[in-house]
């Protein structure tokens, strides 16, 4: 996380060097997405998305899908219900209408939430405990 926080895909621990899936600006994806290369979203997927690694939804784009990832970072519109294990970050410019199932859960001021939140406790510290 930045000093701002503001959360990146590009520090997250799921990233590896030089492999990141993008949906591009004026792209339309329909259908089921699964794989474990993180994803940034910069157009529109409808249908389904499961992800063991993260999605960062950028400002201007749309996902339309029941989510499911380690980590999500949305700067634009979810619409659809969300599971992450880790952290959901909601930046200012994010809006997500659907109920959210995390471990951690981050809605920066102007952001907008519309739904239920369910947190869970972080599996790594029930091994620990």
């Amino acid at each position: 996380m930045t000093a701002f926080g503001k959360v990146s895909l590009s520090r997250s621990s799921d990233a590896r060097p030089g492999e990141l899936t993008v949906i591009a600006r004026d792209t339309v994806l329909s259908g089921e997405l699964s794989g474990n290369t993180p994803v940034r979203v910069e157009g529109k997927v409808v249908g389904k998305l499961t992800l063991g690694a993260a999605l960062e939804v950028a400002p201007g784009a749309t996902v339309e899908a029941e989510v499911s990832a380690t980590r999500v970072v949305i700067s634009g519109t979810v619409v659809g219900n969300l599971s992450a294990n880790e952290l959901v970050s909601i930046e200012s410019s994010g809006h997500l209408r659907g109920d959210v199932t995390c471990t951690a859960l981050q809605v920066v001021e102007g952001a907008i939430l519309e739904g239920r939140v369910t947190m869970r406790q972080d599996s790594r510290a029930a091994k620990s405990s």
